[in-house]
């Protein structure tokens, strides 16, 4: 009898551990998912409002910027269904809905704001890249039809190019000053044509050009003059030369 017992009692101990590394995994595995589901939406929270960052410098029409904002508090309700504990992402959604009634009455310019220094323009370029990327995955979601996605990456495509001739520019004033008036040249004739490909100009392309074509029409009068020296240096090299020639002749003994 009691040996039966004693059987029992290991049946039961097995039977409970087995019991707990079951639900020990099954908690492993939830928690594992609930962690991945996070981080899927902690990502997309963070992309976004890294492209709201910019929002002023990159254009964004009131439509787009509503539209940022409505993904991150969607995101961030995914957030308190996976975890209800966080109580700080109440006050977050709070946040973005108050900056959704601020866009609606709030005019914006819309025009191209040109980056301080060259680590924003690398930002903005970034940007540029996220947000074609978020457009696509709102288009995939139904949030936003074709034909605006489309319109919108058009105008990020518009945005890139004013970024790589704003950059142009100043590195091309900054090797004119260093006297390096060929490579100069050379960057600015590449993007001068590039900018005559464009049918339909605005008034930034349009500076941008003008500024263009004076800086490479000095950078070209400079690299003139520098050939010019440097064939007259050559040519009083040779009439030495010649002379140091007919010297020698003359002082042969006869």
């Amino acid at each position: 009898m009691n040996l039966m017992f004693i059987e029992m009692g290991i049946l039961l101990f097995v039977f409970s551990m087995i019991v707990y590394a079951i639900i020990r995994q099954t908690k492993k595995m939830i928690s594992t998912k609930k962690r991945k589901i996070l981080s899927t939406y902690y990502k997309r929270i963070t992309d976004t409002e890294a492209v709201l960052k910019y929002a002023t410098q990159l254009s964004f029409n009131t439509r787009l910027i509503i539209l940022l904002h409505e993904r991150v508090i969607s995101s961030l309700h995914a957030v308190l269904a996976v975890d209800p504990k966080h109580e700080h992402v109440k006050n977050n959604i709070h946040h973005h809905r108050s900056r959704i009634s601020t866009a609606k009455i709030t005019p914006l310019t819309g025009i191209f704001v040109e980056p301080a220094d060259e680590r924003i323009s690398i930002d903005l370029a970034r940007s540029i890249s996220r947000l074609k990327a978020i457009l696509r995955d709102e288009l995939t979601n139904k949030n936003i039809t074709l034909e605006d996605c489309l319109a919108e990456e058009k105008k990020l495509e518009q945005i890139r190019l004013k970024l790589r001739l704003s950059n142009c520019l100043v590195k091309a004033e900054l090797f004119f000053k260093q006297a390096k008036y060929s490579i100069t040249e050379k960057m600015l004739i590449d993007n001068l044509a590039l900018l005559e490909s464009i049918e339909v100009k605005d008034e930034y392309l349009i500076d941008k050009f003008n500024k263009m074509t004076i800086l490479s029409n000095k950078a070209n009068f400079e690299v003139s003059l520098l050939e010019l020296q440097k064939e007259s240096e050559e040519t009083k090299l040779d009439e030495l030369t010649s002379l140091e020639t007919l010297f020698e002749q003359q002082q042969k003994p006869m």
